[in-house]
């Protein structure tokens, strides 16, 4: 997923439609005391699906500027599923919108997050 620590993890990413989707499987060690995955992944999972997000929509290298994420409900079964639009691409930065669903739990909201990202000077914005 372009870190070191998340490729770790077992995933995949695709497009559909105008949407960005990131999936992880959920393993033991990403499980708190509660059996629920750590918010700390989830929080992970919504960067990487809004950068690809924004970087695919821009042609840009992007950093994260800012994330108000709501937790909505437990991950529990997997796999997880953070589907990221585009919901704005400006001169200097963007801003998307992503929903992590559980897929093995029905398909439960589980977060919802909106991120501006900047577009990174050495892209340079078209």
């Amino acid at each position: 997923m372009g870190c070191p620590l998340l490729d770790q993890m077992p995933s995949r990413s695709y497009d559909r439609g105008q949407t960005h989707v990131v999936e992880v499987d959920i393993t033991d060690d990403m499980r708190g005391p509660s059996g629920a995955v750590h918010g700390g992944l989830i929080a992970s999972l919504v960067d990487r699906a809004g950068a690809f997000a924004a970087h695919r929509a821009s042609g840009c290298s992007v950093a994260t500027s800012s994330v108000a994420l709501n937790y909505l409900a437990a991950a529990e079964a997997g796999p997880l599923q953070a589907s990221a639009t585009m919901l704005r691409s400006g001169r200097r930065q963007g801003v998307v919108e992503v929903r992590v669903h559980d897929a093995g739990s029905g398909g439960v909201l589980v977060a919802t997050a909106l991120l501006t990202l900047s577009y990174r000077a050495e892209g340079g914005r078209p």
